[in-house]
């Protein structure tokens, strides 16, 4: 079996900025869905589930950058 890339290999930037942009694409619609459910389940006012998604954007922004890092 033949890998594309092997153990130390890194790709391109191009390719590295179009990956970046899948997992964003795939990352973003699971965390607003999912945030919207589980605000408005805990939240009554529109404000409060606002600040509850921010805060688990935030959240899951540093655990990822925590992940890459």
């Amino acid at each position: 079996m033949e890998l594309k890339y092997n153990l130390e290999d890194k790709p391109s930037l191009g390719e590295l900025i179009i990956l970046g942009l899948q997992w964003l694409a795939i990352t973003v619609p699971v965390l607003i869905v999912i945030g919207k459910v589980v605000a408005g389940l805990q939240f009554s006012s529109f404000s409060d589930q606002v600040n509850y998604l921010q805060k688990v954007s935030f959240v899951v922004g540093i655990s990822l950058l925590w992940q890459v890092l």
